[in-house]
């Protein structure tokens, strides 16, 4: 495949060392030092016909390919823990796989971080990059081409207006439109309280039956499940199986859980089903 990549190095200074090597040596020069390398992967579009989700899911690929080929490099020894956040990417948006290697002949640790060029401008500059690789309103071109996209306007519908509008899509990161789901809050205590238990709070990563990944704060019940898929699924969820098991709606969601949700034309909102919700915009939906 026609593809271009970036590769960026550095080394780490002390400070950025583990701990536990750092506390484990007896002076500052027995320090083990540390060599990062970032791997940016430029992914053309196949054709002009090719969707925005095809082309973001084919760079998804591309990296943990090269994350099997860094694995099995020449004189090198993989170190066991990956940290995959493509799968689980952090609540900002983040997305990255960060691998290590042993280079043997010089007993060097080198630590690689593996990113498509849209992974990269989300790192690079937050909220807005996203959006537009989201819209597919940005085309791979570097840091120049993102630096001028974003500058060319204040707003980035100035930028949308490029490109067809059948082209634009909703922003959707799922922490910010849980807090636009929060406008109704009138109490600032509430609201302040609510961010921190729903979106910087603990969370936990459940299944869908094709694959897609849900993350929910802690102590999510299936009902909120539910209404995270989609307010209809929600309002007409009948009955719900966790890793081929049929459970209670109430049920508390646990990392790894494989979620089915069952749903049916005739079922309606339940009185209890404010009770069993946990996270403040599924009883917002349901009081709608």
């Amino acid at each position: 495949e026609d593809l271009v990549s970036e590769v960026f190095g550095s080394d780490a200074p002390a400070p950025l060392v583990d701990d536990e090597k750092l506390f484990a040596a007896r002076d500052l020069d027995e320090v083990p030092d540390v060599v990062a390398v970032r791997v940016v992967l430029d992914v053309p579009r196949a054709s002009d016909q090719e969707t925005p989700e095809a082309w973001r899911e084919r760079g998804v690929q591309l990296c943990y390919h090269v994350l099997g080929a860094v694995q099995h490099l020449e004189d090198c020894e993989a170190v066991p823990r990956v940290k995959d956040y493509i799968a689980f990417p952090k609540p900002n948006g983040y997305q990255s796989l960060h691998a290590s290697v042993l280079r043997e002949p010089e007993d060097q640790v080198v630590e690689i971080q593996i990113r498509t060029r849209g992974m990269h401008e989300v790192a690079e500059y937050g909220m807005a990059a996203h959006w537009l690789y989201k819209d597919g309103l940005l085309e791979p071109g570097g840091e120049d081409a993102t630096r001028r996209a974003l500058c060319a306007s204040a707003s980035a519908a100035a930028v949308a207006e490029k490109r067809p509008r059948a082209s634009a899509k909703p922003y959707a990161l799922e922490w910010l439109n849980a807090i636009k789901d929060m406008q109704d809050i009138h109490s600032s205590r509430e609201f302040v309280e609510t961010i921190r238990r729903e979106v910087l709070g603990k969370r936990v990563f459940v299944f869908l039956r094709d694959g897609r990944i849900l993350d929910l704060s802690k102590g999510a019940t299936v009902l909120d499940a539910a209404f995270s898929i989609h307010t209809d699924v929600g309002l007409h969820l009948d009955r719900a199986l966790i890793n081929g098991h049929e459970v209670q709606l109430s049920y508390e969601l646990h990392n790894g859980d494989v979620v089915s949700i069952k749903t049916s034309e005739d079922a309606r909102p339940q009185l209890d089903w404010l009770r069993m919700a946990q996270r403040r915009s599924t009883r917002s939906k349901l009081r709608a």
